[in-house]
């Protein structure tokens, strides 16, 4: 399709202590400013400690999907025929949680 852009990549946040990793691949699409994202592979880590575990999200990927004033119909269609459960939910807390049941902190 043209106009998309495919960028794989790793991400790193650190806040409060705790580091986020995932691999993510990343796509965008200029009409409607389309931002789509699939990020797998989440772990927490402790910066600096050599720690890390592996965030339980049940086999799923996460699926990020944002655009501005319209979602275009071509985007549309290609998800169209895909079964998605939309929540709300931080990659943070997860991967906290996730350090916290198996540091005992």
């Amino acid at each position: 399709m043209e106009g998309v852009l495919r960028t794989p990549s790793a991400r790193l946040h650190a806040s409060g202590g705790y580091s986020v990793v995932y691999d993510r691949e990343a796509f965008s699409y200029a009409p409607g400013n389309v931002r789509l994202t699939f990020d797998t592979n989440l772990r927490a880590a402790i910066p600096g400690s050599g720690y890390s575990a592996a965030v339980d999200t049940g086999g799923l990927m996460i699926l990020e999907l944002k655009y501005d004033s319209f979602l275009p119909a071509v985007v549309a269609g290609l998800l169209s025929g895909i079964q998605f459960t939309q929540l709300a939910l931080s990659k943070y807390v997860m991967a906290r949680h996730a350090l916290l049941g198996h540091s005992g902190r």
